[in-house]
């Protein structure tokens, strides 16, 4: 598994940059075999009249089955990482778990992220 961090964070601090790199590897370590490159991308948020802070983007290229991508906004940056980081833990797990499903049974047809019935 491959961590690619950028952004327009100009305090790259190397503690947050620590902080990135240990709090992703933590939540997505397990499913390392199945995933290629991970993507974080740190941004100010959109709406950043509001003060809302950072906006922490994570994306992961399963191999060989497509992305996952998953967008947490926080005041402190340290925040929105551990958001993301989760949320992106949670969201490999439930694509994974699908993809074994239907290699299971594939005259299901194949789910699209959509609600189950």
């Amino acid at each position: 598994m491959r961590l690619l961090i950028r952004g327009q964070q100009t305090g790259w601090t190397d503690d947050l940059r620590r902080h990135a790199e240990r709090r992703v590897h933590f939540a997505l370590s397990r499913f390392s075999p199945s995933i290629g490159l991970v993507t974080l991308d740190l941004r100010d948020s959109p709406t950043a009249l509001d003060d809302l802070g950072r906006t922490c983007r994570i994306v992961v290229h399963l191999v060989p089955r497509g992305n996952v991508l998953v967008e947490e906004t926080q005041k402190d940056t340290s925040s929105a990482i551990d958001q993301a980081a989760e949320c992106a833990g949670r969201a490999v797990r439930r694509a994974l778990e699908r993809d074994r499903e239907w290699e299971a049974d594939p005259t299901q047809p194949k789910a699209t992220g959509g609600p189950k019935s």
